[in-house]
């Protein structure tokens, strides 16, 4: 029993693990060999298909729909322009769906996105006159 738990016969050999080593290996085919059912929503967000995405959603697609793995479609969005296109879907239809659910986080307004934007700018401004200082002071 105690070669078992160490996984070493008393002979100083490792003990047979094929087994178990062999029942994962079939969970795993298993997993793989079942194709994942999901709707065009999921597809489009998995694809990084902002564009379609936002026509899906125009069309009354579900968000909070589950795929096989009960993933929602905002959960395997394969870019931030997905993401955003859920948010700012979100922001101009609020009470369409359940968003919580939907995994969807808050709404990208266009104010939002304005006023990130501006800080994004203020941001490249200040490092630039940081650099610039810095540049200053290595050449004084």
């Amino acid at each position: 029993r105690a070669a078992k738990l160490t996984g070493r016969s008393q002979g100083g050999q490792e003990a047979s693990t094929t087994g178990a080593r062999e029942e994962e290996e079939r969970a795993e085919a298993a997993r793989q060999a079942v194709p994942i059912q999901e709707t065009p929503l999921h597809t489009a967000s998995a694809a990084g298909d902002h564009k379609e995405v936002a026509q899906l959603l125009d069309a009354r697609s579900d968000p909070c729909a589950r795929d096989s793995r009960g993933r929602t479609p905002y959960a395997v969005a394969g870019s931030k322009e997905v993401r955003d296109a859920y948010r700012r879907f979100r922001a101009a239809q609020p009470d369409a769906w359940d968003y919580t659910a939907a995994g969807v986080p808050a709404a990208l307004s266009e104010e939002l996105e304005s006023a990130q934007a501006a800080k994004r700018t203020e941001k490249r401004l200040r490092q630039r006159e940081r650099d610039r200082e810095r540049k200053a002071e290595g050449d004084g």
